[in-house]
């Protein structure tokens, strides 16, 4: 099995970014970025390593260049903060959504999955969300929904 690339997303300054992603400094308070299935994202500049401070993620055309693409997205289950769970909870899910969004097993794949959890920050202002992200190298201009690679 491939290693996971857990991301752990942290927003501007003080606030964070995950599931429901926020950013703060632009207007007054955060504003949540919430993910959908099937978006592209544009990691390119803003997400690095496994935690890193962003704002929040551009949403692009799946036929623009882009390196990432959400394939499942729900609430934690969790009625109180704990980063260890939500990092299993999450982990889990992105794992079994696999290979019905995509089309193969992980383990038979060449694209690496990503994970966007609420941080104790965000957790505070209502963030729930559990976001799984496919991730690969390169920029591509396709989805990889039912693409079998």
């Amino acid at each position: 099995m491939r290693a996971l690339a857990p991301l752990a997303v942290l927003g501007l300054a003080t606030a964070t970014l995950t599931g429901c992603s926020t950013i703060q400094g632009i207007i007054d308070g955060p504003v949540l970025q919430d993910f959908a299935v099937g978006e592209c994202l544009d990691t390119d500049g803003v997400v690095s390593g496994d935690e890193t401070e962003v704002g929040t993620i551009p949403v692009v055309e799946c036929t623009e260049a882009h390196d990432a693409e959400v394939y499942y997205v729900t609430d934690t289950t969790l009625t109180e903060f704990d980063e260890e769970a939500l990092f299993d909870e999450v982990t889990t899910a992105c794992l079994d959504e696999f290979q019905a969004y995509v089309g193969v097993a992980y383990d038979d794949s060449s694209i690496y999955y990503s994970a966007i959890y609420p941080t104790q920050d965000s957790w505070d202002i209502e963030d729930r969300q559990l976001v799984c992200l496919l991730t690969v190298d390169e920029d591509v201009t396709q989805s990889f929904q039912g693409s079998g690679v």
